[in-house]
């Protein structure tokens, strides 16, 4: 009898310990298998060495996912020190050749939707981007209106950046030279 009660607490334990891990990685994300560069983060291409958390993750928000031959969307919700982003502070994205044949940048709120402004601006491409003379560029990333390319955000509000690269060979193959744009800290107030 002794032996069963002992066989059913180490059952109950086990299941107990693989439910509740399985609903932290479903519920907080899953890191098992994604590709970092600095602040950025992206989930590994699918394919057959997916991730299944992130795949229960992506049917509970119903997030639509890039293929590896599509893309890859990358997240920051830090700068490059490792701060975390908020509307209280402006940030300068700073980049140069992205290897992507396309690609966005959007600021999103701390739930995940963007921003309204009077300017209507809620996203850059790599194609409307004011550049230098070797191609790098600088996106402010402010609350109140910047020169040049400015992407807006909520005064004294967190929020998070989301860079999506099309025709991207990260998707395939993450090199781990590959560059992303530095996310700057400027000013706080």
């Amino acid at each position: 009898m002794r032996l069963l009660s002992s066989l059913a607490l180490a059952l109950a334990i086990a299941m107990g310990l693989g439910v509740g891990s399985a609903f932290l990685a479903v519920e907080y994300g899953s890191n098992l298998t994604a590709v970092r560069f600095g602040p950025w983060s992206a989930p590994a291409a699918e394919g057959a060495g997916a991730d299944p958390y992130r795949a229960a993750i992506a049917s509970r928000t119903d997030e639509l996912r890039l293929g590896a031959a599509e893309g890859m969307a990358f997240s920051a919700a830090t700068d490059s020190d490792g701060e975390p982003l908020t509307g209280s502070c402006s940030y300068r994205l700073v980049g140069g050749g992205i290897p992507a044949r396309l690609w966005t940048i959007t600021a999103r709120s701390a739930d995940g939707g963007v921003f309204g402004n009077p300017s209507g601006r809620i996203t850059f491409n790599s194609e409307d981007l004011l550049r230098d003379g070797a191609g790098n560029f600088v996106i402010a990333i402010a609350a109140s209106a910047q020169p040049g390319n400015w992407l807006p955000v909520e005064a004294a509000e967190p929020f998070g950046l989301t860079l999506v690269l099309y025709d991207t060979p990260i998707a395939t193959a993450p090199s781990r030279s590959a560059e992303l744009p530095r996310i700057v800290r400027d000013d706080c107030a």
